[in-house]
């Protein structure tokens, strides 16, 4: 599967071809084949200043997120750059946190705290992002089920992972098998 997602757009008022090359860790905005480096992030997006047609500069927002995908935001307008998860699509990336939620039952002794807590929301959240672009960059369904298996395993070992470097540091806060 290739992890890499390329975007080209163009929106009125900003000079030439804009294009968002992202994967699950980075995202690069270019304008004219130029990289151009963010100016500022948060929870409104990723911001680029870009030259416009006027002569000016501009900022364009970028957001990203589960239903919609990325979107662009230039002068209070939105674009959406990627189609819109459906109702099987969203199941579908719903299944890392059961498997998360699984592993929490099974596992003889696990005592579910804070942190656990946050490493189960963090963990999930980073799986259902990541089921969520494959499902967008794949139309053959059993292609879109092997990837969120797989998916849904990496992030429940991640999660598993984290949760016992925390118990060999902290001495068993969260496995009883520690103790």
């Amino acid at each position: 599967m290739n992890w890499t997602t390329e975007l080209p757009f163009n929106l009125n008022g900003v000079e030439g071809d804009l294009k968002i090359v992202y994967n699950p860790l980075s995202q690069k905005f270019y304008q004219n084949n130029i990289e151009i480096k963010k100016s500022g992030s948060g929870f409104g997006g990723l911001k680029y200043k870009v030259g416009t047609t006027d002569g000016g500069d501009d900022i364009v927002k970028v957001k990203a997120a589960l239903l919609p995908g990325r979107q662009v935001i230039f002068r209070g307008m939105t674009t959406n750059l990627e189609e819109r998860l459906g109702g099987l699509s969203l199941l579908l990336s719903v299944l890392p946190f059961i498997f998360i939620a699984f592993v929490t039952i099974i596992v003889p002794g696990f005592r579910l705290g804070v942190i656990g807590g946050a490493f189960l929301v963090g963990c999930g959240a980073l799986g259902m992002l990541a089921v969520g672009n494959s499902l967008r960059n794949t139309t053959n369904f059993g292609q879109q089920i092997m990837y969120t298996i797989i998916l849904s395993v990496a992030t429940t070992a991640l999660f598993v992972v984290l949760c016992l470097i925390w118990d060999l540091i902290f001495g068993g806060a969260m496995f009883m098998l520690f103790r």
